[in-house]
């Protein structure tokens, strides 16, 4: 026997929404994986790109090791409070929220307005879309 589409939206006992609560949480755990893999790739561009300069150590550059470790931590924070929180939807705001700070961090160290990483932007454009709906790619 078919169910009807909408009984994908009916409340659980605990209030909540059980098939839209999982699909979000999978689209968080995809948004926390993806996001520490960019930070491996940025890390190795980076090491690389040190390694292969004049002096192998450049002060400038380690504002960026800095950021990188800072989205590991907020990566294991992520975990961590994924498994506790109820509210997944307030938690997706706040991981786009930050994932805007730390670009903005890195644009920073990079250059400002020069910097060649502006286009980053457009990957926390695309992880609010993909989130919060049209709102969030505004």
């Amino acid at each position: 026997m078919n169910k009807p589409s909408y009984q994908s939206r009916i409340p659980t006992k605990n209030g909540g929404y059980s098939q839209q609560k999982e699909t979000l949480k999978n689209k968080l755990l995809t948004l926390i994986a993806l996001r520490v893999i960019f930070a491996v790739l940025f890390l190795g561009v980076t090491a690389w790109f040190q390694i292969k300069a004049d002096s192998p150590f450049r002060p400038q550059l380690y504002p960026l090791y800095n950021i990188i470790i800072g989205i590991c931590f907020l990566t294991i924070i992520y975990l961590l409070c994924l498994r506790w929180l109820k509210g997944l939807m307030a938690f997706a705001h706040w991981q786009v929220l930050f994932d805007i700070l730390l670009v903005t961090a890195i644009i920073y160290v990079t250059g400002g307005v020069d910097s060649f990483l502006s286009p980053l932007y457009f990957l926390a454009i695309i992880s609010g879309s993909i989130f919060l709906g049209r709102r969030g790619g505004f």
